[in-house]
């Protein structure tokens, strides 16, 4: 039964990444889609200059957020290793 289940929910998440990945292609060039990517409004470009810049940033990804840190973790850990004695030696 485990077993079942386990291909079952493989081939779920098959089909939903194949439906994504079609519906990114047909966004793309305006087929099979509700709205397409070139299916917006244009505005003047004075117009759409200002609603950008009144746009709020979006957040930076995580994951680029995580370097910096794990950089300066891995720093920190490495001076505090340095400050404790080894523990196969004697102080």
């Amino acid at each position: 039964m485990t077993k079942f289940l386990i291909l079952i929910y493989g081939i779920v998440c098959y089909l939903l990444a194949l439906a994504t990945v079609l519906y990114a292609a047909g966004f793309e060039e305006n087929l099979l889609v509700p709205k397409g990517i070139d299916g917006g409004t244009s505005e003047p470009l004075l117009v759409a200059i200002a609603i950008n810049r009144e746009a709020p940033n979006p957040p930076e990804p995580s994951c680029l957020s995580a370097v910096p840190r794990s950089d300066r973790q891995r720093r920190r850990q490495r001076q505090s290793e340095n400050r404790l004695p080894h523990p196969g030696r004697s102080a």
